[in-house]
């Protein structure tokens, strides 16, 4: 689902959208415009006029695509695997 990001700091965001998302849930974060990829746990949600007001913790960094492939590629080489 798609919503728009009301803050962000190092820890996590808050972000609005439109449906509800249970606490403790796991999220795929991925931004368009900064190319930017991760994870979080819904935190806290605030229902406010048909829209949620969701806080979400980041599990680790967010990435780019690159640093992705990246780390997906060196995780191969320490197992033992070729890396392409």
């Amino acid at each position: 689902m798609q919503g728009n990001c009301l803050d962000i700091t190092r820890r996590g965001m808050a972000v609005l959208i439109r449906e509800r998302i249970p606490l403790g849930t796991h999220v795929h974060l991925r931004e368009k415009e900064l190319q930017l990829i991760g994870m979080a746990v819904v935190r806290n949600q605030l229902e406010q006029r048909g829209w949620y007001r969701t806080g979400l913790e980041f599990c680790g960094a967010l990435l780019t695509p690159q640093e992705v492939l990246n780390r997906l590629q060196n995780v191969g080489v320490e197992n033992g695997q070729q890396a392409d």
